[in-house]
């Protein structure tokens, strides 16, 4: 996952010369809109991003018109919905995914993720469970980075700091979740766990002494 935009950036490369080789084929024109939406994900610059989208919509419009309501093509369209910051959207397609593929687990992950944007949690708890019945990995590492998402965005932080857990759980070797960790422990008061992940941050990144030093001073 932290190489998503290196992938992404050499998909788009590689998806553009097979359309034109095989511009018939609905699940090329996916590929590439699902590359191009990673990199709008990611751009920081929003006329860039704003950019990207519209290129990201008018290929998966393409496979639209080739294999109508085909799987990755409705779910690639969620995840657009979701930088877009649409989440009434996002929860429409979302639940258009679960009708047309109700054993599909990502369908019910995607529309757990919308409810918490739109602040249901208890809705999507049971999203959550619905997905894991339908062998979906909610545990995966591009799931809990989408939790984190959901999460920091609505300020749940209780849930925030689990997702930032298991991610350490899973990638213990990666500095950034300590340090957001740290910070969540600090909006919810827990203040001797933000200091020891801070503490780890610093001993994983030396070279920002400063940084944790005048975080470390905002704590009691």
């Amino acid at each position: 996952p932290e190489k998503n935009l290196v992938y992404a950036k050499r998909g788009v490369e590689v998806m553009k010369e097979a359309v034109a080789i095989q511009p018939s084929f609905a699940r090329l024109w996916i590929f590439l809109g699902g590359f191009t939406t990673v990199e709008a994900s990611v751009e920081k610059d929003p006329a860039k991003k704003a950019a990207l989208l519209v290129e990201a919509g008018a290929y998966l419009k393409k496979a639209s018109e080739l294999a109508p309501d085909h799987q990755e093509l409705i779910t690639e369209q969620i995840k657009t919905d979701m930088i877009l910051k649409d989440y009434p959207a996002m929860q429409k397609n979302a639940q258009k995914c679960t009708d047309i593929y109700p054993e599909v687990g990502q369908c019910y992950f995607l529309r757990a993720l919308s409810k918490i944007y739109l602040n249901d949690m208890a809705g999507s708890q049971k999203d959550m469970e619905l997905a894991t019945t339908k062998n979906f990995d909610i545990g995966s590492i591009t799931a809990l980075n989408q939790l984190v998402g959901a999460y920091s965005e609505t300020k749940q932080y209780p849930e925030l700091a689990k997702a930032y857990q298991e991610l350490i759980l899973r990638r213990p070797n990666i500095p950034d979740y300590h340090a957001s960790l740290a910070f969540t422990y600090q909006q919810m008061g827990q203040y001797a766990k933000a200091r020891q992940e801070a503490l780890i941050f610093l001993e994983m990144m030396p070279s920002a002494k400063d940084e944790v030093n005048a975080f470390l001073k905002t704590l009691p």
